[in-house]
């Protein structure tokens, strides 16, 4: 608004309110991966898994429709990352989505695996079911070859029915591997937010 409308405004009586919905912040560090990889070649703000992390690496590239110059590639065979532990809010929604890019469009099953595993305050995993697992939430990856999107929405461990945050998360991890998947898979514009 210019300052001669707003005096106008004043002079008026007049109360003007502005409404703008606020993003969201990427809760996730980096998650673009466009900052300068560590001395391991790991991204900023991520970590090795329990795999291997021969086969990631931060290469010059740009996701369709994106403005980064650089992309996360993980070559095939059991590599992966995580990210930090990151603090959450067990009563709001999480919202994960992102860009992936694999080129086989034949593989019945995915073998690429991207979810969120949970962590109480002690950051330790939560665990469920008589197996004690279940800390893990599968993302499904869209299928198809080249860029596609994908985004998953967890509500609040009070809704039924659905995969829900666990009761006594504190923290969550973001995961990214791959077992038998033999390929390249790049991931860009990796988003964690809650409302």
């Amino acid at each position: 608004m210019s300052q001669m409308a707003l005096r106008l405004g004043c002079a008026f009586g007049l109360l003007i309110f502005f409404s703008a919905r606020v993003e969201s912040a990427n809760l996730l560090v980096h998650g673009g991966f466009e900052a300068t990889p560590r001395a391991d070649g790991l991204p900023v703000g991520w970590k090795a898994s329990d795999f291997s992390v021969a086969g990631i690496s931060l290469v010059s590239g740009t996701r369709t429709g994106g403005t980064g110059k650089q992309v996360l590639r993980i070559q095939g065979g059991g590599n992966g990352i995580f990210s930090e532990l990151i603090p959450i809010q067990a009563e709001e929604s999480l919202r994960f989505s992102g860009w992936v890019n694999s080129d086989d469009p034949t593989t019945p099953k995915s073998p690429i695996y991207v979810g969120l595993a949970w962590y109480d305050a002690r950051r330790t995993p939560l665990s469920g079911g008589r197996s004690g697992r279940g800390n893990f939430l599968y993302v499904p990856m869209p299928k198809g070859t080249g860029w596609r999107f994908f985004e998953t929405i967890v509500p609040p461990q009070r809704t039924r029915g659905k995969q829900v945050i666990p009761a006594g998360a504190a923290f969550v991890e973001v995961r990214l591997f791959l077992l038998e998947y033999p390929r390249t898979v790049l991931f860009d514009d990796l988003e964690l937010t809650q409302d």
